[in-house]
């Protein structure tokens, strides 16, 4: 009896850790994800400033 019990408590700890590392890759991949999307909205806006700088300084230039 004791050895079935045993058992038990293995399969219950063993499913348990594997639930715990699909938590903790799900964590590391929205964690990457959110990088990701920062990075690129990050890429755009300092694009988008360099342009609207642009434009700006050549329109603000005094006909030679």
């Amino acid at each position: 009896f004791k050895k079935i019990i045993r058992i038990f408590f293995d399969v219950k700890l063993a499913k348990e850790n594997l639930i715990k590392a699909k938590k903790e890759k799900a964590k590391a991949n929205l964690l990457a994800m959110s990088v990701t999307i920062l990075s690129t909205i990050s890429i755009i806006t300092l694009v988008s400033m360099i342009l609207v700088l642009l434009a700006i300084e050549r329109n603000t230039r005094k006909a030679q």
